[in-house]
């Protein structure tokens, strides 16, 4: 699954580079980018999960390299979450119940919270919650997904000293990584719990 998903950042990258522009990454960032998938792999149980980590990798690396990330990481990304949904749900028709809070939780990222942090970010959520939602969560665990993301942000920010006195921030930083970071944890409960 490793090679899933790092063939996922590398194929994305390669349509960016041919498209678009080069993205350079840094010698560490390779070798955070080989244990963040190694990780992935190790959290994802299916394909269609590690698909989902895959796509996660790719918006980090091109939100960090160049603070955007393209539509058809989100459009694959969503795509596997639905799949991934559609396949658990089909066991169990419980899970049907989570198709409408994550559709409801989509129309609220997507109206509200886009006004606050980029549209990328809100995309990354839904994708997230897809992929939580086949492992059985609900609307509150992606509003705790949410919750969680903008705590760790906040906590490594105020330790780099990058939050202004009205609690916002003094220079924009990407919000990707760390919504991939509390992804990777719910992976990690979600698969202990189920």
């Amino acid at each position: 699954m490793t090679l899933l998903i790092l063939g996922i950042v590398a194929a994305g990258l390669d349509l960016i580079y041919r498209r678009d522009r080069y993205i350079e990454v840094p010698g560490w960032g390779r070798a955070v980018l080989l244990l963040a998938a190694l990780a992935g792999a190790s959290l994802a149980s299916g394909i269609l999960q590690a698909v989902v980590v895959g796509c996660l990798l790719l918006a980090c690396v091109t939100d960090l390299a160049m603070c955007r990330v393209y539509n058809f990481v989100w459009w694959a990304g969503g795509l596997a979450a639905g799949l991934c949904f559609l396949t658990e749900a089909g066991e169990d028709p419980a899970l049907f119940r989570c198709l409408w809070e994550w559709a409801l939780f989509c129309c609220i990222q997507m109206t509200l919270f886009a006004r606050f942090y980029g549209r990328a970010d809100c995309y990354a959520f839904c994708v997230c919650a897809g992929a939580e939602a086949a492992m059985g969560g609900g609307m509150a665990g992606y509003l705790l997904h949410m919750l969680f993301s903008l705590c760790l942000l906040g906590a490594v920010q105020a330790v780099k000293k990058n939050i202004s006195s009205r609690g916002d921030l003094k220079r924009p930083v990407p919000f990707l990584p760390y919504i991939t970071a509390v992804f990777y944890l719910f992976l990690f409960v979600g698969n202990r719990i189920m």
